[in-house]
């Protein structure tokens, strides 16, 4: 078992504190798929999810969903531990066409709205029928770029958080909640 997939609390010694339960989110998500399913009725969106952090939230979301879909996903980095960089670079680009396409952005959380905006602006570049986002996690404290999300799971506080697919440096995505790191020592760790 490596520590990044390891059971709650296994990579710190302590369960990290739990800001948003596995029910909840599940709930919430099941509620996401109506809303949008609703909203995409004799249309197919194409989904394209936001690596690496929304692949839970998306596998999850895909499964809620009662509109037909396509599935694509980009790629985009600006964070280095719990810092953004301001800069976004895109690591990962589009499989497939979207011109007079539906598309529906899939992120794990929009914070400071640079990633959002950054795949805002590459992807309406390309002429999509319409685009809109879908956030598991609202972060409006920490905005420096306007940025609405269609769709919110949970809007939240100003702190970091891993779990269901958010990570610290490649660790926590596999937490089953959303949980607070604030608390957690890094010192030392590489």
């Amino acid at each position: 078992m490596t520590l990044a997939n390891a059971p709650a609390g296994e990579e710190s010694g302590a369960p990290l504190p739990t800001v948003i339960s596995a029910d909840a989110i599940s709930r919430r998500v099941r509620e996401l798929g109506v809303e949008i399913s609703a909203a995409y009725t004799d249309r197919e969106p194409v989904l394209v999810l936001v690596l690496h952090g929304a692949f839970i939230f998306a596998a999850d979301l895909a499964r809620a969903l009662t509109a037909g879909y396509q599935v694509e996903s980009l790629a985009l980095a600006s964070y280095h531990g719990r810092e953004s960089s301001g800069q976004v670079q895109v690591v990962k680009d589009l499989g497939c066409e979207i011109a007079g396409r539906d598309v529906l952005i899939v992120e794990d959380i929009v914070d400071t709205g640079r990633t959002a905006a950054a795949a805002l602006a590459l992807l309406e570049s390309r002429d999509p029928r319409s685009i809109e986002v879908v956030a598991l996690l609202d972060k409006p404290s920490r905005r420096v770029i306007e940025v609405n999300p269609r769709w919110v799971g949970f809007e939240i506080e100003d702190v970091f958080v891993v779990g269901y697919g958010l990570d610290l440096d490649g660790r926590f995505r596999g937490l089953p909640y959303i949980a607070s790191a604030d608390a957690l020592d890094l010192k030392g760790d590489s």
